[in-house]
């Protein structure tokens, strides 16, 4: 086990370990930072559900790396008998209950509750909430995880409060005969009282080292995480370290920028990333402490530092300070940039300690109202683009073809469902995302279930259609989904 030493009066003593009251504890720490696990390949576990029902029982927490593949996640403490060989047998038997399940069935059946429970209505929304935007591609999620659960190509994790040295070699001997498609990770969660703060100290045991110790682990540092082009680092190091290459004027201005977020971070009020894009140019993000978003992204440019700003976050989170920030920044849309002046970061600032007393919220309506509200912010054409769409969801709802409902979700983004009569499901689904992102997800299990006469027809303009797949609205597009949901209501 880790320790932590402690100089007191001029004297080095350790800290022992506070230990975990029972497995609950640990479970729930997993299942609200999922991040916090050192997994091998430094995947990022973008969504995790608790107590998953599965054949022959629950799993302790499922969780989805964001390209979609399954993590199998069990959580024992070394005091339980489970915590020796069980726990694999344990484990595989999820596994096995997972492989060569469909995605329709896993969303729809196996997940359907704790979506619900999270308000989100896919898969792909959980995900999508906990990664940025620009980055997330549904359809291609969706896609590898089809794949994954066809192959039966999983991430098996087992965590522990501390573990056996008998674990440690079946485990790795486990890892060492399966194929490629399986990972094993075997991690250990150390807990510290310091201060009366809770420090939580994970590690993933080394299972290809030969060793004689009671344990043996990884000890890792700030945790790279690979999201499409870029690579996210927690804290804001890698952003200093960065800046430091570039030229004097930007990297002094950066250097005032990490000074700043350093006060925040101390302060408690929002977590930094650090985030290099492909090409190296760094960017620096300050999560709120409750929700993986963040007021504005900083970045340099030519005049030293600017920031990008999502004022529909700052609207949801902090709306005292939304008008301060407008009139600073000259922002009004739904995202801009502008100078990261001292102006404008203690202005932020105060954002981060408004969030504190905030709440993500969700709110429904059983209209396009709060949908076409959403679009007040967007420029003339693209807000005339999207109300045109909501014009024809609501053409299809007068024609009684489709039920037309506003959702916004905790992660601020709106959407426009239009449901099947008597069903839960639709066709498609309409979002305001900004940006030049598609504005229409298309539900292909729905579409093959209620009007697979007009599901060709589909493909043939929007190509090979997903489940979440994303597609341009073209007029061609829209007159197909609208005879689609004609031949859903026997028309």
């Amino acid at each position: 086990m880790t320790e932590i030493w402690r100089k007191t009066d001029g004297k080095w003593s350790t800290i022992g370990s506070s230990g975990f009251t029972d497995e609950r504890e640990l479970h729930n720490q997993i299942v609200e930072a999922p991040e916090l696990l050192s997994l091998s390949g430094q995947p990022f576990l973008a969504a995790a559900f608790s107590e998953v029902g599965l054949r022959g029982g629950s799993v302790d927490v499922l969780a989805f790396e964001d390209n979609g593949r399954p993590v199998v996640i069990e959580v024992k403490l070394k005091r339980n008998d489970e915590a020796k060989r069980n726990v694999v047998a344990q484990t595989l038997a999820y596994a096995a209950s997972l492989y060569g399940t469909s995605v329709e069935y896993l969303e729809g059946t196996i997940l359907a509750k704790h979506l619900h429970k999270s308000d989100h209505k896919y898969l792909a929304d959980a995900v999508e909430e906990a990664t940025d935007e620009s980055d997330f591609n549904r359809d291609k999620f969706y896609r590898n995880l089809e794949m994954h659960l066809e192959k039966g190509s999983f991430r098996l994790v087992i965590v522990l409060d501390d573990v056996r040295q008998d674990l440690i070699r079946l485990t790795g001997y486990l890892d060492a005969i399966t194929t490629e498609a399986v990972d094993v990770d075997l991690v250990t969660v150390s807990s510290y009282m310091i201060n009366d703060d809770q420090i939580l100290i994970p590690q993933r045991i080394d299972l290809e080292r030969e060793t004689e110790a009671e344990t043996v682990s990884e000890a890792t540092g700030p945790r790279p995480v690979r999201q499409g082009g870029t690579t996210r680092t927690k804290g804001f190091e890698r952003f200093r370290e960065l800046i430091d290459g570039l030229d004097a004027q930007t990297a002094a201005h950066g250097h005032e920028l990490v000074e700043w977020a350093r006060a925040l971070e101390a302060e408690g009020i929002c977590r930094p990333y650090s985030v290099e894009a492909s090409d190296g140019w760094p960017n620096l993000r300050l999560h709120m402490l409750d929700e993986r978003k963040a007021f504005a992204h900083f970045w340099p440019d030519s005049n030293g530092i600017g920031a990008w700003l999502y004022p529909t976050v700052i609207e949801r989170r902090a709306p005292a300070m939304l008008a301060t920030i407008r009139d600073i920044t000259g922002v009004h849309g739904n995202k801009g940039g502008a100078r990261a002046t001292p102006e404008l970061l203690n202005a932020f600032a105060e954002a981060y300690r408004e969030a504190l007393t905030t709440e993500p919220t969700t709110e429904f309506t059983r209209d396009s109202g709060l949908f076409r509200e959403s679009l007040a912010d967007l420029v003339d054409e693209r807000r005339e683009h999207i109300l045109q769409l909501a014009d024809w969801a609501d053409s299809l709802r007068q024609e009684d073809l489709c039920r037309v409902e506003s959702f916004r979700g905790k992660s601020g983004r709106f959407t426009l469902l239009m449901r099947i009569p008597g069903e839960k499901s639709g066709f498609s689904v309409l979002w305001n995302g900004g940006g030049n992102s598609a504005l229409m997800s298309l539900n292909r299990s729905v579409i093959e279930r209620h009007a697979p006469g007009t599901l060709p027809r589909i493909e043939a303009i929007a190509g090979r259609v997903g489940q979440g797949t994303n597609a341009e609205p073209t007029p061609e597009l829209l007159d197909a989904l609208a005879d689609a949901y004609r031949e859903a209501a026997g028309q």
